[in-house]
């Protein structure tokens, strides 16, 4: 039986007393930082992984963390951690949109879309004032003004919230800081007609 789950047991044989000194203990004892996470959820201390101060080396594969958007931008968002005790008042982070999503790979680049008979051209123009959430798609013939559905926003009541996985495939932010996450689109955004 691992330690893990003999622990429990331990809680039984020696009693609720001890127990709880073992909990003061390693409220005391157990020291945050280097990727480890302390507090406390309904009288109870918890331990786990801090995922936005792991070291580098040990955050891959970390899974999937929540989020807050504070800021939105035209390829990556400034978020802060989230939980729902604390709600988002977690370390700051940044990002990424989903690539679909994004302005860099398709501002005034022409995409051709295979169709029945051969395929169609389409010009992606993203909007001068908000060019984070819009844009203008022409093929030449006809033209539509997009928007991202549903929208990012940056209201705290109620917070955006996103899914973020951790990501690391050479984009920076505009300070030059390494964009270490990457929104997984749980809420299904899309570009659509305005």
């Amino acid at each position: 039986m691992s330690a893990i789950a003999s622990f429990p047991r331990l809680a039984t044989k020696l009693g609720k007393a001890a127990y709880a000194e073992l909990g003061r203990w390693m409220q005391d004892n157990v020291v945050a930082g280097n990727g480890i996470a302390i507090g406390r959820v309904g009288g109870r201390n918890t331990i786990g992984l801090d995922y936005f101060n792991l070291p580098p080396s040990n955050i891959y594969g970390a899974g999937i963390v929540r989020v807050q958007v504070t800021a939105i931008g035209e390829d990556y968002m400034e978020c802060v951690h989230y939980d729902s005790i604390n709600g988002g008042t977690g370390a700051a982070v940044n990002v990424a949109k989903p690539y679909l999503l994004q302005k860099a790979p398709f501002h005034a680049v022409q995409v051709s879309y295979p169709i029945a008979g051969g395929t169609q051209d389409i010009t992606y123009t993203y909007d001068a004032t908000y060019p984070e959430w819009k844009r203008l798609a022409d093929d030449g013939a006809d033209s539509e003004t997009q928007v991202i559905t549903p929208a990012y926003w940056t209201e705290t009541a109620p917070p955006c919230l996103l899914h973020a996985v951790w990501w690391n495939m050479g984009q920076d932010d505009s300070s030059g800081n390494r964009i270490r996450f990457q929104d997984i689109n749980s809420d299904a955004r899309v570009w659509a007609q305005e």
